[in-house]
């Protein structure tokens, strides 16, 4: 809940260049907006850390996708690491949305379910949220369907990560094993070698130091001098986030479709259909599985 206040005042009373908030973007998608309303008044880049999708596996995954390597791009499918969906709907589902949105373009809707209805207090200000696990069907403004499964396992594992581009001819895997990989058919997955002046930054190979912080902060200098080229990891992009993922919740929570159209204060769980049996989650269950779920 700090990133909203502290970047409020961060861009009200400092001459600034651009700012760099960690995910997920702010508690609120209310809170997000008026974030990137100021900054933008400003003249400040906002950008928000989702570093990975600043890295060679992206942006030559959407070069091959430009080739018509994979053919037309049909659906992005996303697979979480097995935690509980509440934790990773707000800590690393971000990455992946927002990864999946540089190829299909910002999401105008969801209808989503989530196999636990109770609704939870979430720690560190996140808010109410529910279900160990939740399925969600993104619209786009591509036409492009971005399903995301974020369901609940025994031993959560970056094994189980994925976002798959699926083509007409074949699919693209990414954040798995921090590489880039196709699959034609039902064949095996093949690595995809990126040349090496792709992967280089500041003298460091991504094949040998992977992450994507460098990255991030090369394309916000590129931001910064004037250029033209979309921020992989930008403020606005990260608002539609915000936005799909609290959208999300509320599908699961009233059993209807939700329409991302701006209406950014209506993307809220109520606090007052909280489940008056659980208290606050600790940090130990809001990541894990508890039996108190299933009380």
């Amino acid at each position: 809940p700090l990133h909203y206040p502290l970047s409020l005042v961060a861009l009200e009373s400092r001459n600034l260049r651009a700012l760099i908030v960690e995910k997920p973007m702010a508690d609120t998608p209310a809170h997000a907006e008026r974030m990137l309303a100021l900054a933008q008044d400003r003249g400040v880049v906002l950008v928000v850390c989702h570093q990975t999708s600043c890295t060679p596996p992206v942006g030559f995954a959407a070069e091959m996708l430009e080739r018509g390597e994979i053919g037309a791009l049909q659906k992005v499918e996303i697979t979480g690491k097995g935690y509980f969906a509440g934790y990773e709907m707000f800590n690393i589902a971000p990455h992946y949305l927002n990864a999946a949105t540089i190829f299909t373009g910002p999401v105008t809707g969801v209808r989503a379910n989530a196999i636990d209805p109770q609704v939870v207090q979430l720690p560190y200000g996140f808010g109410p949220s529910l279900g160990s696990g939740i399925e969600a069907a993104f619209d786009t403004l591509d036409g492009v369907p971005i399903h995301l499964s974020l369901i609940q396992r025994d031993k959560p594992s970056s094994e189980h990560m994925a976002v798959d581009l699926v083509g007409e001819t074949g699919t693209l895997r990414l954040y798995w094993k921090w590489w880039l990989h196709l699959r034609r058919g039902q064949g095996e997955w093949q690595r995809i070698e990126i040349p090496q002046e792709r992967r280089m930054l500041n003298g460091h190979d991504f094949a040998e130091r992977q992450g994507g912080d460098d990255w991030l902060a090369e394309a916000t200098i590129f931001q910064v001098k004037g250029g033209e080229r979309d921020h992989p990891a930008s403020g606005a992009r990260a608002l539609n986030v915000t936005a799909a993922l609290h959208a999300a919740l509320v599908s699961a929570h009233q059993g209807s479709a939700v329409a991302i159209d701006g209406q950014y204060g209506a993307y809220v769980v109520p606090k007052a259909d909280l489940d008056p049996r659980h208290s606050i989650l600790r940090y130990r269950e809001w990541v894990t599985r508890k039996q108190w779920l299933r009380a």
